[in-house]
């Protein structure tokens, strides 16, 4: 319990303290199955950033494909099904971490990352529970993130994918009990945020409502630290690396809607003693508005709309811009640090569903948002999000296997994301009275 910021929590009601276990229990259980995944399974998201980390070390563009290299085994992507388009969306910096074990035998490192996702995970948890005010609101967010999150299906999907999510969800962590302990902006709060922008480049949209409701040293800090990691790496990667990375990008986007579906794998095989020839069921769902647009122009006759990358960005900027017109107009109240947080997290899982591609794994960063607004659910008035928080996580989870699937993942996201927005729009509503002034630190 100490972990989680519970060991001073009296007194426990019984409700919360059997939750809690049975909490532990879905946990365990995911646990001991997520490591059974990663026995079986190769981890194919996993492989190509370690492959795409090897060419960078190497000095070879991970953005083109090198198929002179694909004879080389520990060079060998199996998933890599494009010939003439990359598998490595990722950007320099997060290859840069990757690379930090890339030339560990694959077997092992897929063990090493594995204990590094759940540990992540869990470090979250108790990092962000002891930002929780009042405190006896605690065990009830434990509750729900170990039973919903830790024992979730998405989790287990991003275990076994071997995604890097987990790392950016201890970024969003570290920022929110730094802001949470020193009370006001600091320049201290944005250098996580700048760390997970760089690895994750879409998470700088943080930056402009931190900017708006008066964290200017936490928005500038953010974006300096941001820069200042893609110009230290400068050295390894060029000014080319980021032009190729931005251009595969831009291909991928406009591919989406024309590629195979993923489960085909037809060059699937064993590699470095890891099984690629298959994959987890996901029962996922990629929760987008590319998606959407590309269900649409089918109804309207075409398989796929050639303009649905365009008309995807065109939505992004309309729903930013209505985003930040309402943070602007609640700029002038009384914003406490976790609010202000909260907020700018929202407007990050919003710009999620304007990427091409957003599976279900992603939704393990809902945790920072919700952490912060856990006392605000907990309330008369917040009944209606924390409800609304329940179905979609209830509709997406594991131990309702026959409702565990790709609808039940689409629910999750967007009751999800539109909970998180109905509470940014009323917080700014409410807020009015002159604008405080903001403590240095």
């Amino acid at each position: 319990m100490r972990a989680f910021g519970l060991a001073e929590e009296r007194p426990w009601t019984p409700w919360s303290r059997v939750l809690f276990v049975v909490g532990l229990l879905v946990t365990a259980a995911n646990l001991a199955i997520s490591w059974d995944d990663v026995h079986r399974f190769g981890g194919t998201d996993l492989r190509a950033r370690v492959v795409g980390a090897r060419l960078l070390a190497l000095g070879l563009d991970p953005y083109r494909p090198q198929p002179g290299l694909a004879h080389q085994e520990w060079l060998f992507d199996p998933h890599g099904v494009f010939r003439d388009i990359s598998r490595c969306p990722y950007s320099p910096p997060l290859l840069a971490l990757y690379a930090l074990l890339c030339w560990i035998p694959y077997a092992t490192e897929r063990l090493l990352w594995f204990g590094l996702e759940w540990a992540s995970l869990l470090v979250s948890i108790g990092w962000l529970s002891r930002t929780i005010r009042p405190r006896r609101a605690r065990p009830w967010f434990v509750v729900l993130a170990l039973v919903f999150f830790a024992g979730g299906s998405f989790w287990r999907l991003h275990v076994e994918r071997g995604q890097y999510y987990a790392f950016v969800l201890l970024l969003f962590a570290w920022s929110a009990a730094r802001l949470a302990a020193r009370g006001h902006d600091d320049w201290g709060s944005g250098l996580p945020l700048g760390i997970a922008s760089a690895l994750r480049p879409t998470v700088l949209v943080v930056a402009a409502p931190l900017w708006l409701l008066g964290y200017r040293r936490t928005a500038a800090s953010a974006a300096a630290t941001a820069a200042a990691i893609a110009v230290l790496l400068l050295p390894v990667t060029g000014v080319a690396y980021w032009r190729d990375y931005a251009r595969l990008v831009d291909t991928l986007e406009r591919a989406v809607p024309y590629l195979p579906p993923v489960t085909s794998l037809p060059y699937a095989t064993w590699v470095e003693g890891a099984d690629f020839t298959r994959v987890m069921d996901d029962r996922s769902a990629n929760a987008n508005v590319h998606l959407l647009l590309v269900t649409l122009s089918g109804r309207w006759g075409s398989p796929a709309l050639p303009q649905v990358a365009g008309l995807a960005k065109a939505a992004f900027v309309a729903t930013l811009a209505v985003l930040l017109a309402l943070v602007w107009r609640g700029r002038r109240g009384r914003w406490r640090p976790r609010a202000v947080l909260a907020v700018a997290l929202t407007t990050v899982m919003v710009t999620d569903h304007f990427l091409p591609v957003r599976w279900g794994y992603t939704d393990i960063l809902y945790l920072a948002p919700l952490a912060l607004v856990m006392p605000f659910m907990l309330r008369a008035r917040g009944r209606l999000l924390l409800l609304t928080v329940l179905v979609a996580l209830v509709f997406g989870h594991s131990l309702l296997e026959p409702l565990d699937s790709g609808a039940g993942s689409l629910l999750r996201a967007v009751l999800l994301t539109g909970g998180l927005v109905a509470w940014t729009i009323a917080a700014t509503r409410r807020r009015s009275g002159p604008r405080p002034a903001v403590s240095s630190g």
